[in-house]
C-alpha cells in the first residue's frame, strides 16, 4: 500500500490540474474540475461503501487447513 500512495497523489494532482477536464461531465458531477455542488457529497460516500465492502469480500476465512493451523 505504501508503494501505491505516490501514484495515488500523482493521479489526484494531475486530474486536478489537467486542461481537459474544465467543463466535461460524468453522472451528475457538470464540471470535472470543479468539487460537487450536491450538498450531500455522494461520491465519498459511495468510496466510503465499496471500500467497507471490498474488505467484507477479501476478510472471509479461508478453507485450507493448514492456514487455520498457521492463524
Amino acid at each position: 500500500m505504501l508503494l501505491q500512495l505516490p501514484f495515488v497523489f500523482a493521479f489526484y494532482k494531475s486530474l486536478s490540474v489537467t486542461i481537459e477536464m474544465r467543463g466535461a461531465s460524468w453522472l451528475w458531477v457538470t464540471d470535472l474540475s470543479q468539487p460537487e455542488t450536491i450538498a450531500l457529497r455522494v461520491l465519498p460516500i459511495l468510496l466510503i461503501v465499496t471500500q467497507f465492502l471490498q474488505q467484507r469480500i477479501d476478510a472471509q476465512p479461508r478453507q485450507d487447513p493448514t492456514q487455520q493451523k498457521m492463524m
